[in-house]
């Protein structure tokens, strides 16, 4: 089965003026929002636009010095190096212009933010590119592995807007200003959600410039939003992939219809957009969600459903609460040691109520016995025996 490498090698040698811009683009972009671009592509400020070849050649550098380093997140893993050497040697990507760069992570606000706007024409600034009005990709990152990135997206069960998704529509505002042509949005997994609601609530004179919205993996909106005639005018225009067995896309209120993308993973693992099968210039279609997928998303669902706000927020805060009393500060802190952590996490949920205890024991025995399904399957651990012997 082929992945976006095969695609590379496979249509890399035509720019975008031989070969439209096409849903694979789409993934390959949004990815690059996950980079640490800093120091290398200007800011939202800057004039500066840098060709992604070199961009990467700089990345690349900086990366094999230590100068600077790839947070490897679990659904990325070795790729994300792989992917840069392959895009310096794709003449369709190679010279895509980068600009505008931005990273916010925000504790006091709880927001996390990052985009990266990319000139499919080339450099921003070169003749060519400006008189052909050439399109862009405007690329939002999805979450990253910091708690306050997660804590931001477990504020969506209890808040209708959370910070990220307005700095999103900032953020499209602004540097729509600096070019003249079309673009598109997108962004994988929290990503895709910040391009769908920056699409919704912008300015409705950018509506006349923008062409599709990909949201790869991301999570939907609360029933207001969804509902909202902001939300519905912009519906047409959104392409939206989730893997076999989502369970992130599948979260939330979507008022869009889903194409189910082949993956060459299992279960969570799924989400890893660098496991998705393609060919020639699609992805490879499932026949649909896989059945626990959606069990386990009606169940959270459902489960949610059961809490008003005021204890959906109440839970949120006692969960990071015991978190950050536990020492996480990544979740590849849970992925890399989740035994050691899973013991400070019990003693932290020991002082509570009996009500947040058997709220916090449930959830945190549900994601352990994910990470232990899913990464250390060796490990024996469970969670909820441990944590009812150590209130004996």
């Amino acid at each position: 089965m082929s992945s976006i490498f095969d695609y590379l090698e496979w249509r890399g040698d035509l720019d975008f003026s031989a070969a439209p811009f096409n849903p694979v683009d789409n993934i390959i972009l949004s990815i690059l929002a996950y980079y640490p671009w800093e120091g290398i592509v200007g800011g939202p400020d800057s004039a500066k636009t840098i060709a992604l070849g070199d961009a990467s050649a700089l990345l690349l550098s900086a990366l094999s010095s230590g100068k600077k380093h790839l947070n490897m997140r679990f659904i990325f893993k070795d790729d994300q190096s792989r992917l840069l050497g392959a895009i310096r040697g794709s003449a369709r990507f190679s010279k895509i212009g980068l600009r505008a760069f931005i990273n916010q992570i925000d504790k006091k606000t709880e927001k996390q933010f990052a985009a990266l706007t990319c000139m499919l024409g080339g450099k921003a600034d070169s003749a060519a590119n400006a008189a052909a009005n050439a399109a862009a990709y405007i690329a939002f990152r999805g979450t990253d592995d910091s708690l306050v990135g997660w804590k931001e997206d477990f504020n969506m069960i209890h808040t209708e807007v959370i910070p990220a998704q307005l700095a999103a529509v900032r953020y499209l505002t602004e540097v729509t200003t600096h070019f003249r042509g079309p673009f598109h949005i997108g962004g994988h997994s929290k990503g895709g959600n910040l391009a769908v609601y920056a699409a919704a609530f912008c300015e409705k004179r950018l509506l006349n410039r923008l062409h599709h919205i990909y949201c790869n993996d991301g999570p939907g909106f609360n029933k207001t939003i969804v509902e909202s005639g902001a939300y519905k005018r912009i519906v047409p225009r959104i392409i939206s992939f989730i893997p076999a067995c989502s369970i992130i896309g599948l979260l939330f209120e979507h008022g869009n219809t889903h194409a189910v993308v082949e993956s060459g993973e299992k279960g969570l693992l799924q989400h890893n957009p660098f496991s998705w099968r393609v060919k020639r210039d699609m992805f490879i279609e499932s026949h649909a969600v896989n059945l626990q997928s959606r069990r386990i998303s009606k169940a959270l669902m459902n489960w949610l459903a059961c809490m008003d706000d005021r204890r959906r927020r109440l839970f949120t805060r006692a969960l990071f609460d015991v978190l950050n009393e536990a020492g996480v500060s990544s979740i590849n802190d849970l992925t890399r040691d989740w035994f050691s952590y899973s013991v400070k996490i019990i003693k932290a949920i020991t002082g509570y109520d009996k009500e947040t205890q058997d709220m916090l024991a449930a959830a945190a025995g549900s994601l352990f016995e994910m990470i232990k399904n899913e990464f250390s399957p060796v490990m024996k651990l469970n969670f909820m025996e441990a944590f009812s012997a150590a209130k004996r």
